[in-house]
């Protein structure tokens, strides 16, 4: 039968080797490292460093007739990596939203490969897993690509990765987990569309205490119409005069509005709200 025992790479470890008070004298433990020490029917065996990968000890006694009971010792030696690193592939982290995106995640000297779980994060939002398919036990580099589609919620967010060890109950609680560092994200929105007559309301409520007041601050040229409600609530619409007699028939053209929703709590806190907006009319 089978014994386990999940040591880290280069810690010490121990293991005892015991037959019964009646069996044969003929009996022993095979492992080519480490110290062995015995005490009557009792094996005792310890190593200050373990560095040797894929040892399978065996502690046995020869019974009558050439007959031999063994015991196996199932050695999970492991390594946390030397290094974490995230990446997007063309290394920017500069995206639109909905753009398809390639997150990579590099994991570096760590073994055994095949009890490693990578996950990839938005904050604290998982994004999603991958494993291994290695099956070696010596160490390993490996990359893993995850596939993501970036949304607005995650302009202004940090992506990172983590690389963990599932070594089963008899390995360390919680499993050993090394990370990347974070990256912040810049991710460009959708426009929103305005079209001549169809108003947009911007919306820069806050909550605090003392409650805040609102400042707005509109475009330098009259482009657009705008009508506050309600303090931090601004209405938006394209004027009906936009000089576009020197454009031909049909040629679509874009006209920006910027405003800014500035919000002050007892000048302890300062928010800063930018929308843009850009509208399309046809010229005729």
């Amino acid at each position: 039968f089978y014994i386990k025992l999940v040591v880290k790479y280069g810690d010490p470890a121990s293991v005892n080797c015991s037959v019964c008070q009646n069996c044969p004298s003929n009996f022993g433990f095979e492992i080519p490292v480490g110290t062995q020490r015995r005490h009557g029917t009792l094996i005792s065996w310890t190593v200050d460093h373990l560095t040797e990968w894929g040892l399978s000890p065996v502690c046995y006694y020869a019974a009558e007739g050439d007959q031999q009971c063994c015991s196996r010792l199932e050695i999970t030696l492991y390594k946390p990596p030397d290094n974490v690193g995230l990446n997007i592939k063309g290394n920017s982290w500069v995206m639109s939203e909905g753009q398809n995106i390639t997150l990579k995640c590099s994991v570096q000297n760590v073994a055994p490969a095949e009890n490693l779980r990578v996950t990839f994060y938005s904050g604290q939002r998982q994004l999603g897993q991958k494993r291994s398919n290695s099956k070696g036990r010596r160490p390993v580099s490996e990359t893993f690509e995850l596939d993501f589609t970036p949304t607005k919620e995650d302009d202004g967010g940090e992506f990172w990765c983590e690389a963990e060890l599932l070594l089963g109950p008899d390995g360390p609680q919680p499993p050993p987990v090394e990370k990347s560092r974070n990256f912040p994200a810049t991710v460009f929105c959708d426009p929103t569309v305005l079209t001549e007559g169809n108003p947009l309301e911007l919306n820069c409520s806050a909550v605090g205490n003392p409650s805040p007041t609102y400042t707005w601050t509109g475009p330098s040229e009259r482009t657009c119409e705008y009508e506050i409600i309600n303090i931090s609530i601004l209405i938006v619409k394209l004027m009906h005069h936009l000089g576009c007699g020197t454009y031909k028939q049909g040629l679509w053209f874009s006209v920006s509005c910027c405003y800014y929703c500035h919000i002050f709590i007892s000048l302890l806190l300062f928010a800063f709200l930018s929308c843009h907006l850009t509208g399309f009319r046809t010229c005729s």
